[in-house]
């Protein structure tokens, strides 16, 4: 039974991340076959972001005061599929149309990413147990999605996207109703917000905020400006889909691997591997001079977001009260995620505006320098019997 969950769960994250590879990798190449400009997007991935804070803050209150996360998720994943419909369903230019679809579907895909990963940490303790080796099945089913959805591309044209995360979403759907709803908690007692603002007087809570804001600016850029160096370095939504393969596909190893190094190694040495990872990665990719080499350095996420990540959850699952635990991942990765990902794309454009692509990737290195600091000072606030 206990193995049962942890395949349902595996299916589910390798299922709903092929769906948000579809939709998401070839995102900027869609928008930009459509005639819009760098700043144009940046607006669009700025109020994205915006409204991510509002739906993560939202859901992740409303499941701790109902103790239910599975209905958010069935809700959240409707909305996703039929908005994302609507934003290949047209390909003519209409900024007000692809602007409020673009940002309600990426808003939800969001809201999604954080609950399952809620959903799943507040599971059976197998599930929790497996989770980095769940997780790994993630970056799998992303890195497949990024695949089909080039050959997709190259067979159909991007309309066809619509019906293809339709159907995908009905799939999806089904087998989300079929994960029970097992959310542990020790508290009974009812959620008001005045329970939240019980997050912000710690010490430890608001230095892990401003580590992951500046650990999810650094995979923002990459996000962002990885694809318009490719893009600038004459490839095309293939060579983007190659280095989302090729990247994903090894940081679903990555998590496998850091499923039997946690126990051993902790948080702080995962997340120090996690920065030198990133640091090595982002000066490759600015003395790369063609898109095969930006292909090739990518392989260097296996030594970073998957470290990274199992990191950052565990942490934030630790530093939250019990009767906030989905508040708490999800309040903080509505912090971290907003800020960052509203800031980072108006960055991002500016720098390249006023410099070069490199600008962006030179910033990142310095961030990921920061991150090893932050990740010191955040070891000196925790329990070393817990945590070390």
């Amino acid at each position: 039974m206990r193995d049962r969950a942890v395949k349902k769960f595996t299916l589910y994250y390798f299922l709903s991340q092929f769906m948000f590879a579809i939709a998401l990798v070839q995102r900027i190449p869609y928008l930009s076959s459509l005639g819009y400009d760098p700043n144009e997007r940046a607006i669009m991935l700025s109020s994205l972001a915006l409204l991510s804070i509002v739906g993560q803050i939202t859901f992740g209150y409303i499941s701790d005061k109902h103790r239910k996360i599975k209905r958010y998720i069935l809700f959240a994943l409707t909305s996703f599929a039929v908005l994302s419909f609507f934003v290949f369903s047209v390909d003519d230019k209409i900024f007000i149309y692809h602007f409020i679809f673009v940002v309600l579907s990426g808003s939800m895909q969001t809201v999604i990413s954080d609950l399952n990963d809620s959903w799943a940490m507040q599971s059976e303790d197998v599930v929790k147990e497996n989770f980095s080796f769940i997780k790994g099945f993630q970056s799998f089913g992303y890195a497949f999605g990024a695949l089909v959805g080039s050959a997709i591309i190259s067979s159909f044209g991007y309309r066809s996207f619509a019906s293809v995360i339709l159907v995908l979403g009905i799939v999806i759907f089904y087998l989300a109703s079929r994960i029970p709803d097992k959310v542990q908690s020790t508290s009974t007692t009812t959620l008001t917000v005045r329970d939240i603002t019980q997050l912000l007087k710690s010490k430890q809570y608001l230095i892990a905020i401003v580590l992951f804001i500046s650990y999810y600016t650094i995979t923002q850029i990459h996000a962002i400006s990885i694809a318009e160096k490719i893009l600038f370095l004459g490839g095309n939504e293939r060579h983007i889909a190659y280095r989302v393969i090729i990247a994903v596909g090894l940081e679903g190893f990555g998590y496998v691997i850091c499923n039997k190094l946690y126990s051993r190694l902790g948080p702080f040495k995962m997340l120090t591997i996690a920065s030198i990872g990133y640091i090595s990665m982002y000066v490759l990719f600015i003395i790369a001079k063609t898109p095969t080499q930006m292909i090739i350095f990518a392989s260097l996420q296996i030594a970073s977001v998957p470290f990274y990540i199992v990191s950052m959850r565990n942490l934030m699952f630790e530093i939250s009260p019990d009767n906030l635990k989905a508040s708490g991942q999800l309040f903080m990765t509505a912090i971290f995620t907003g800020v960052s990902g509203t800031l980072t794309p108006l960055i991002v454009g500016g720098l390249v505006t006023q410099f070069s692509y490199d600008a962006p990737l030179y910033l990142a290195v310095v961030l990921a320098i920061f991150t090893i600091v932050m990740t010191y000072v955040m070891k000196l606030t925790m329990n070393d019997k817990q945590l070390d």
